[in-house]
């Protein structure tokens, strides 16, 4: 304590009192964490996810054509045909979201996929640890 002179301004009869302090602060900003955790809960108990969009159609988000989508940009389909053509090019595609939206869906899968690769070659990538 006395070795280190930014101490120097702080006395030592204060210390517990300070600590005391720093303790319950701590306590009560735990159970306001246990209280939004409550809160939060019961907001998603009372409005549970919604399984189509505000559109109309089938949420893209863990959709089976997201999944089908991945698989074909991984292949480099998109490369080798017109936006159009993938999106004739399966079921999942064209029976459940509408053609410009596809498009849409297409572009940010591969902005996405670029903003990854750019974060694991940054080293960044938190996915992976």
């Amino acid at each position: 304590y006395d070795l280190r002179p930014e101490f120097a301004l702080y006395h030592y009869d204060h210390f517990t009192s300070r600590l005391s302090s720093l303790r319950k602060t701590i306590r009560e900003r735990n159970n306001r964490a246990l209280l939004d955790q409550e809160a939060i809960d019961n907001i998603a108990s009372n409005h549970p996810v919604s399984f189509f969009s505000h559109k109309g159609y089938t949420q893209w988000q863990y959709s089976e054509a997201q999944e089908l989508l991945k698989e074909d940009l991984e292949a480099g389909v998109h490369k080798t045909m017109s936006r159009l053509d993938l999106y004739g090019s399966r079921p999942e595609y064209y029976e459940h979201f509408p053609r410009l939206a596809f498009r849409d869906k297409v572009n940010q899968e591969i902005r996405t996929a670029k903003y990854l690769h750019t974060l694991e070659v940054r080293g960044k990538d938190t996915r992976k640890k």
